[in-house]
């Protein structure tokens, strides 16, 4: 790590940034504090952290009657030349060789006091991606969009038995995501093809759980995992049409609103085809091979 202006506490080691960036890692103000017990030691914490964050940069602000928004720290990033990267920010956290940690990127805490309410449009952390001027020419892709640099959010570096985003604890929410005030030109989600793209329900392993994909002739599969029923349900609960993983399909009613006559019994047809018109039902049997049974009044 070099510096050039504002350097505390001692030297930091650069082994960090060394396996992280190729060449040099440049801090125009760099801040370093290592804690441990002692860093507590007569600040009433009998030397535990046990009421409270460590912080080597602390920064208060206080909205009391200000006319616009109060933010406590803004970033600005610029490129001045083409091809260059800016990035808004980039938070590094990370363990020692051989240690065990519990790493947490980052976390907004949004909390209302007792007997406050939330005056609307409240969130923990928007993405807001946009062109400064209307006529400006720059593609720019998703708020939370994993996959490229060119993204808002970098979601797809993750590795192993984790995810991209977490839902967090059990704590009742109106909704995970709510795409209900947009307009979407290329649909408010979208799922590449195969199954590993699936939208997997139920809450476990993959393939025990049933999921649901498009394969890559555009059929849209829903496969049941390790067993159950595919259901469609009325607003009480109760189920109108039931299908199985072998294909049997019950239903509580059917309806075939459109007649059609085989022009002959030799008609084009796939076994298990079925049409009716006002005389006869007809059941293809085999392949371009109708027969029928005559309807009667009763």
């Amino acid at each position: 790590m070099k510096q050039d202006w504002v350097w505390t506490d001692g030297v930091y080691d650069p082994k960090f940034e060394g396996s992280l960036w190729v060449g040099s890692t440049y801090g125009w103000l760099v801040l370093n504090r290592t804690m441990t017990n002692s860093t507590v030691n007569g600040q009433g914490h009998g030397g535990n952290l046990d009421s409270g964050p460590l912080s080597t940069l602390y920064v208060v602000a206080t909205s009391n009657g200000a006319g616009g928004d109060v933010v406590p720290i803004v970033t600005s990033c610029r490129v001045a030349q083409t091809g260059g990267v800016c990035f808004g920010g980039n938070d590094v956290v990370r363990n020692e060789v051989g240690t065990s940690a519990k790493l947490v990127g980052r976390e907004i805490d949004l909390m209302f006091a007792q007997k406050s309410t939330d005056a609307g449009g409240s969130i923990g952390q928007p993405y807001n991606v946009f062109n400064i001027a209307s006529n400006a020419s720059a593609s720019l892709v998703g708020g939370i969009n994993g996959g490229t640099w060119a993204n808002g959010h970098l979601t797809s570096a993750i590795r192993g038995a984790h995810y991209g985003v977490n839902a967090g604890d059990i704590t009742t929410s109106h909704s995970f995501i709510n795409t209900t005030n947009g307009t979407f030109s290329d649909g408010a989600i979208l799922l590449g093809r195969g199954v590993t793209q699936a939208l997997v329900l139920g809450g476990l392993a993959f393939g025990t759980s049933p999921y649901l994909y498009s394969d890559k002739s555009n059929n849209v599969v829903w496969n049941l995992g390790s067993g159950g029923y595919f259901v469609i349900a009325d607003a009480a609960g109760t189920n109108q049409v039931r299908i199985d993983q072998r294909g049997k399909t019950t239903v509580k009613a059917l309806n075939v609103s459109i007649p059609s006559t085989p022009s002959s019994s030799s008609s084009p047809c796939s076994r298990g085809d079925q049409t009716w018109d006002a005389s006869y039902f007809y059941v293809c049997v085999e392949q371009n091979t109708w027969k029928r049974a005559t309807l009667a009044s009763w």
